[in-house]
């Protein structure tokens, strides 16, 4: 499995595995994507150099997308991994992956944000090194933040 940046070309991937419906459940905002959303919101990331937008690959297949953006002194992670090929042991890797990538460019620390009840993410977070620091609601859902330094 190796990492790229995400290029334009990968805009439809990412677009079904945003309105994946376990993708839609996990996320802070739960309401479907329209096409036209995720093109301006596609572009501006692709434009951002405060992001750093991945894929993973694995035999010509995309396996995965992580992403960081920076705010406020500190790294925001997200993950989706493509809905075929969850629970094959992939986000552990990216994570650590990834986080190296990052590490060439800034030390600042990543923060994830997970709901309570995914509890799929946050045992892979805690495998990848992530540290729960505390509790917090975000839009209503109760959540983690958890902090790799």
């Amino acid at each position: 499995m190796y990492l790229r940046e995400v290029k334009k070309e990968d805009i439809q991937s990412i677009y079904e595995w945003a309105n994946d419906p376990v993708t839609r459940e996990q996320s802070y905002s739960n309401s479907e994507i329209s096409f036209e959303e995720h093109r301006s919101w596609f572009k501006r990331k692709l434009e951002d150099e405060k992001c750093h937008f991945l894929i993973f690959i694995e035999n010509n297949t995309k396996i995965g997308i992580i992403r960081f953006d920076f705010k406020n002194g500190h790294w925001i992670v997200s993950i989706n991994i493509a809905p075929n090929h969850r629970g094959n042991g992939y986000a552990e890797g990216m994570l650590r992956n990834s986080y190296h990538y990052l590490r060439e460019y800034d030390e600042n620390p990543v923060y994830a944000y997970i709901k309570k009840d995914n509890v799929a993410s946050i045992k892979v977070f805690e495998r990848a090194g992530y540290k729960r620091e505390k509790e917090l609601v975000i839009k209503g859902s109760e959540s983690y933040l958890y902090i790799w330094r």
